[in-house]
């Protein structure tokens, strides 16, 4: 009996070594795995972290560069701007200066040289010449004849009954006034303008 009881106790205390060992086994494992969990998360979060840091780096650096492309473009306008301001000034005050002039031989020269281009351009053998109030007069038989001479091929000048309001220069139209040169001082101030308006925004853009 004695020694069935020991041989029980042994079985007892060998049963529950075991079952501390596999404990011990479990809680050991359980422990790696929620380790190696707790490992995952902290480089899952590093990884996120560094995503973030990324993209926040990232947006930050267009937002530099949209920024910085804002701050040109505005530049570019306000030069833009006081360039046009500058033109204009410079144009208008021309113009006066071109309506003041005197209505002498250096300007015949001009008025001359007015109508020549818009009979190059019109290549017609007949034309009508369109005068503000001022010039008519200069459009006399003399006038006429140093036009004709001057021109690339012979060319019959009529003055027009029309006058225009610009401050110099000259109308050319065929005499159908289906065709027409504007040559006033206007006219070519504007085109010149635009073509200094066009190579100076070449240059800022």
């Amino acid at each position: 009996m004695l020694k069935t009881v020991g041989n029980f106790d042994a079985l007892s205390e060998a049963t529950v070594r075991k079952a501390q060992q596999e404990a011990e086994q479990i809680l050991e494992r359980a422990k790696r795995v929620a380790e190696r969990d707790l490992e995952k998360a902290r480089d899952q979060a590093e990884r996120i972290k560094k995503a973030r840091t990324e993209q926040t780096k990232a947006r930050l650096a267009l937002e530099k560069k949209q920024t910085h492309s804002r701050i040109r473009l505005e530049a570019r306008k306000k030069r833009m701007t006081w360039i046009e301001e500058r033109i204009e000034a410079i144009f208008r005050e021309a113009l006066l200066r071109l309506a003041a002039l005197p209505r002498d031989e250096a300007y015949q020269k001009i008025l001359k040289r007015s109508v020549l281009e818009g009979i190059a351009l019109l290549n017609k053998e007949r034309v009508r010449v369109v005068l503000n109030e001022k010039d008519r007069p200069l459009f006399d038989r003399k006038f006429r004849n140093a036009l004709s001479g001057d021109s690339r091929h012979p060319v019959a000048l009529i003055l027009s009954e029309e006058i225009h309001h610009a401050s110099g220069g000259a109308i050319v139209r065929s005499e159908d006034g289906r065709v027409a040169f504007d040559n006033t001082f206007e006219a070519r101030l504007a085109r010149m303008k635009d073509g200094l308006r066009g190579e100076v925004a070449e240059a800022i853009f």
